[in-house]
C-alpha cells in the first residue's frame, strides 16, 4: 500500500517539476517501469566554483516515500566537503527525521514528509553554493590540512569556466584552448600582434601554465614563438607586473595594486600582455639587449621584430598547411 502511494506521489512530482522546472536542474526516469530511480541533471549555480557544470545524479526512493527520504549520488565526479568519494550526498534534508543521534543537528533541519523533490534540489544547489565544512563527508576536501587537493579542484572548475567565458566572449586577437583536454592547467594560447605597433601581423604562440593555487597565485606565460621584446625573458618568459606574485615587490619597481591580485582573470592578463606588445617598459626590462636596444637604436629592433613577425607567419602558414594535409589523408 505505501509503495504505491509513493508511485503516485512521485509521479505527480515528476509532472510538476516538467511543468514547472527548477532552474539549473532536470530529472527523468532511469527505468520507465522503475518510478523509484530518478536520473537528474544538476548545472552549476551561478557565480560559484561549480558555474556551468553538468553534474549527473541518481535519486533513489525507498517504498515508505515520502515517510523516508530518498538517496542522492553523484556518477559525475564532485570533489565538495558535503559529498562522499562515492558520489552520495550528505545534507541535512536527506537524514532520516527526527534528532540528530549526534547532535549535530537540529531535527527541523532534517527530513520531513513536507519535503519534494524540488526541496532536495534547491538544497543541493545551496549546498554547491555553500559547502558545510564542519561535519563533512569527504574529510579530505574539508580538511585544513589538505588545502591543497581542494584549491586544484577549486582551481580546475573556475579554469574550466573562464575557457568557456572565453569561448562565449572571445577576445580580439587572442585565441586558447587545452594542451591535452585531461589537464586545464595548461593553456596553448596564440596571440595576434596589435594593429598600429610593430608586432602587427605576428601570431606568437604561448603555453600559459596556471598553478593548483590558482587563483591565489598568478599563471606564468611563456611564448613558444620567437619574440624580440624587453619583457620577455630569452627562453620566453613574459615579465610583466600582473603576472608577479601578489603583495609588495621586494625590488620596489611596483606597486602592490600593479602586481597579481586573485580578482584578475585570464582575460585581463591577455589584455595586459597585448598592452605590454604596444608599449615596452625598459625601465626593469627582462631582456637587457632588447631594451638597450629599443633605447639605443630603434631602426635595429624594428628589424629585428620584424624578422619575429614574418618567422611566426611562415611557422602559422606551415601549421596550416600540415593540418590540411592531415584532413586529407
Amino acid at each position: 500500500m505505501a509503495a504505491s502511494q509513493a508511485i503516485l506521489l512521485l509521479q505527480k512530482q515528476l509532472r510538476d517539476l516538467c511543468k514547472n522546472p527548477v532552474d539549473g536542474f532536470s530529472a527523468g526516469l532511469v527505468d520507465e517501469t522503475d518510478m523509484f530511480e530518478w536520473s537528474v541533471s544538476i548545472i552549476g549555480p551561478p557565480d560559484t566554483l561549480y558555474d556551468g557544470g553538468f553534474f549527473n545524479a541518481i535519486m533513489s526512493f525507498p517504498k515508505n516515500y515520502p515517510n523516508s527520504p530518498p538517496t542522492v549520488r553523484f556518477t559525475s565526479e564532485m570533489w565538495h566537503p558535503n559529498v562522499y568519494p562515492d558520489g552520495k550526498v550528505c545534507i541535512s534534508i536527506l537524514h532520516p527525521p527526527g534528532d540528530d543521534p549526534n547532535g549535530y543537528e537540529l531535527a527541523t533541519e532534517r527530513w520531513s514528509p513536507v519535503h519534494t523533490v524540488e526541496s532536495i534540489v534547491l538544497s543541493i544547489i545551496s549546498m554547491l553554493s555553500s559547502p558545510n565544512d564542519e561535519s563533512p563527508a569527504n574529510v579530505d576536501a574539508a580538511l585544513k590540512s589538505n588545502k591543497e587537493s581542494m584549491a586544484a579542484s577549486q582551481a580546475s572548475l573556475l579554469l574550466q569556466k573562464q575557457l568557456r567565458d572565453l569561448c562565449k566572449n572571445p577576445v580580439d586577437g587572442f585565441s586558447a584552448g587545452l594542451i591535452d583536454e585531461t589537464n586545464v592547467f595548461e593553456w596553448s594560447v596564440t596571440i595576434i600582434g596589435p594593429p598600429d605597433t610593430l608586432y602587427e601581423g605576428g601570431f606568437f604562440n604561448a603555453i600559459m601554465s596556471f598553478p593548483q593555487n590558482y587563483p591565489v597565485s598568478p599563471p606564468t606565460v611563456r611564448f613558444t614563438s620567437e619574440v624580440w621584446h624587453p619583457n620577455v625573458y630569452p627562453d620566453g618568459k613574459v615579465c610583466i607586473s600582473i603576472l608577479h606574485p601578489p603583495g609588495d615587490d621586494p625590488n620596489g619597481y611596483e606597486l602592490a595594486t600593479e602586481r597579481w591580485s586573485p580578482v584578475h582573470t585570464v582575460e585581463s592578463i591577455v589584455l595586459s600582455i597585448i598592452s605590454m606588445l604596444s608599449s615596452p617598459n625598459d625601465e626593469s626590462p627582462a631582456n637587457v639587449d632588447a631594451a638597450k636596444q629599443w633605447r639605443e637604436n630603434r631602426d635595429e629592433f624594428k628589424k629585428k621584430v620584424s624578422r619575429c613577425v614574418r618567422k611566426s607567419q611562415e611557422m602559422m602558414h606551415k601549421d596550416r598547411k600540415i593540418s590540411d594535409n592531415t584532413k586529407i589523408e
